[in-house]
């Protein structure tokens, strides 16, 4: 905000600063009987009239103007000492009162007209802020939704197919199982029918003994698969509780993200309705001040 006589657009002050820095304050002239007589637009304190040798001096310094006016008042020094002091007007004083009541309205207004600037452009940067994090949000929102759907999708996906693979092999397994079982004693009562029968050789019972073992042995093994598939099993269905687990809680965490967005968008209006009322108050004071000036 730069100095100006006319306070950024508003009301002038009612006299220009030129004429009132070139009027001198005091003017004398002599008559016929050598008396000084003093003009309407001049003043001169009478109580320092004879301690400043006659010269009165004013000066405003306004952090609004950055300027500093002085005025000095030229007096007649060969006065007759028993010429008494001249009597300041009251409607110079009045004229002097008005014009440092308007310099001082002028600054102050100019000040809350500057702190308003401030206080507009911080709500605008502020309003960016809010509407650049709100867009962020709702794009991150929407990628991150969709990447963690289509991974999620595809990983059930896999998992369905490799639990039916299990399923399937595990039924596989169980069938061959269940086989062998009812193998096995067909097999005994024949070992035991063909000792009976035949009353073979120790070599053919051995044969028959190894083939036993090994078939117990192969019915130890599919039993140790089986129980192998069903640890499986066991770990892939706490995979999936533990990714549905995530998947509640990417809904929570997207859930947040939009309560999150709802708030920024309630404080991007809140600042909205304040900068209105600001702005709405800003322009009463100042038709306010243009009517008190008027």
């Amino acid at each position: 905000i730069t100095a100006s006589n006319n306070f950024l657009g508003l009301l002038p002050p009612p006299y220009s600063m030129s004429v009132l820095n070139s009027t001198p304050l005091l003017q004398t002239s002599y008559s016929n009987s050598n008396m000084p007589s003093l003009l309407s637009s001049s003043m001169i304190n009478t109580n320092t009239n004879s301690s400043i040798n006659n010269t009165y001096g004013t000066s405003r310094s306004s952090s609004s103007y950055g300027t500093t006016s002085s005025y000095t008042i030229p007096t007649q020094t060969n006065f007759y000492r028993s010429t008494p002091p001249p009597t300041t007007p009251p409607s110079f004083n009045f004229l002097y009162q008005t014009r440092e009541k308007e310099k001082f309205e002028l600054g102050t207004l100019n000040d809350k007209f500057a702190d308003y600037v401030e206080k507009v452009r911080y709500l605008e940067a502020q309003n960016k802020k809010i509407h650049l994090e709100s867009s962020i949000l709702s794009e991150k929102q929407q990628s991150t939704c969709q990447r963690i759907k289509q991974m999620f999708e595809t990983e059930l996906k896999e998992l369905k197919q490799v639990i039916e693979k299990m399923s399937s092999d595990k039924q596989n397994v169980q069938n061959v199982a269940k086989d062998i079982q009812q193998t096995i004693p067909q097999l005994k009562q024949k070992l035991s029918q063909v000792f009976k029968e035949t009353g073979s050789s120790k070599y053919d019972i051995e044969k028959l003994e190894k083939h036993l073992s090994g078939t117990e042995g192969d019915v130890n093994m599919y039993k140790r698969r089986l129980n192998h598939q069903d640890d499986e099993h066991s770990k892939w269905a706490q995979l999936i509780q533990h990714i549905q687990r995530l998947v509640l809680q990417a809904k929570n965490e997207i859930q947040n993200e939009s309560i999150t967005k709802t708030k920024c968008d309630q404080q991007k209006q809140q600042l909205k309705t304040d900068m209105k009322l600001l702005y709405d108050n800003q322009q009463q004071r100042i038709n306010d001040l243009k009517l008190t000036t008027l």
